[in-house]
């Protein structure tokens, strides 16, 4: 995980590294639902994924759903 760590990192960056910390230990069990979260809390962003894939990544803007 920390050669993927850089002190100011995009969203993108963050979660690779949140990805690689997690992924690479065994899971407890097959039923565990693993995600990473980055929250961006200057423009309101969050970008999500479920397990080790990154090819579907998950983009929600917490401002625009609030003015709903």
């Amino acid at each position: 995980m920390m050669t993927y760590y850089w002190p100011v990192m995009s969203e993108e960056q963050a979660l690779r590294c949140l990805q690689q910390g997690n992924f690479g230990m065994e899971l407890a069990s097959p039923q565990v639902t693993d995600w990473s979260c980055v929250y961006n809390p200057k423009q309101g962003t969050l970008l999500f994924n479920m397990r080790d894939d990154l090819s579907e990544v998950y983009f929600l803007n917490v401002y625009e759903e609030l003015r709903k």
